[in-house]
């Protein structure tokens, strides 16, 4: 296989017994999950998915969020970000109507540095995009979002805009 990578998955592990039990798993290593993040009530799981060309995963076709059940019961991971956006890094918000997402960015990957990074929250059903920051390109870059306990606000890292390391971690009050 070379240079190929294989199916990617989303596994559920029960630490007491040691027992791991497949939630979803991707046909080939052209789609690849990242990031799984339980709802608050337990019953499901959004992830980052990405598409590329083949299975070397050299050429990305999108990042987007999916949603699965956490039982297994979906057939298909069920996408709630447009391809356009980029989505990446999810995290549920405490009452499990919205989710926190940044769009990508590799800090590493001097390619990624002529993109923005911002983020946004979407309704698990995939309506009500939000854009949560505007930095637009070359500016400061927000990453690892997650909510507070009680919802109000967002913590992030935020970056230089060109990759350069972390500057400091900020907190961002959200518009009701």
């Amino acid at each position: 296989m070379g240079d190929n990578w294989g199916p990617s998955a989303i596994e559920v592990i029960d630490v007491a017994v040691g027992a791991r039990r497949v939630i979803h798993e991707s046909a080939d290593g052209s789609i690849a999950y990242y990031n799984p993040r339980w709802s608050p009530d337990g019953s499901r799981i959004v992830f980052g998915l990405e598409t590329y060309t083949d299975a070397t995963e050299n050429t990305l076709v999108s990042a987007a969020l999916a949603v699965v059940a956490a039982d297994g019961s979906d057939a298909n991971p069920r996408i709630i970000t447009p391809p356009e956006v980029g989505a990446w890094e999810p995290d549920w918000h405490p009452s499990g109507d919205r989710i926190v997402f940044r769009t990508r960015f590799d800090p590493g990957d001097p390619a990624d540095r002529t993109e923005p990074t911002d983020l946004y929250a979407i309704r698990p059903d995939g309506t009500g995009l939000t854009a949560v920051t505007s930095f637009g390109l070359g500016a400061q870059r927000a990453i690892e979002p997650t909510w507070t306990p009680d919802g109000q606000q967002i913590v992030y890292t935020l970056i230089d805009g060109f990759g350069g390391g972390q500057t400091r971690a900020r907190r961002l009050e959200i518009m009701k």
